[in-house]
């Protein structure tokens, strides 16, 4: 099962911190790499560093206007 997670794209919302983090950190470990989302840009990058098969965005979801740029 871990080589179905390896070299697919997963995205995360909510990624700085709690369960978001820690399913982040379990799919990268198997080789995926990701499209992280959270308000908290510094946070985002302190959590999981600055990697290429990391995506990162700083949006707030529950902002229309943020979500539609």
């Amino acid at each position: 099962m871990a080589d179905w997670f390896a070299e697919r794209t997963a995205i995360i919302i909510g990624c700085a911190s709690g369960i978001g983090l820690a399913i982040a950190s379990k799919l990268l470990a198997l080789g995926s790499k990701l499209t992280i989302v959270d308000r908290d840009r510094a946070a985002l990058q302190t959590a999981l560093g600055t990697r290429s098969e990391i995506l990162t965005i700083e949006a707030d979801v529950t902002d229309r206007r943020q979500v539609g740029r």
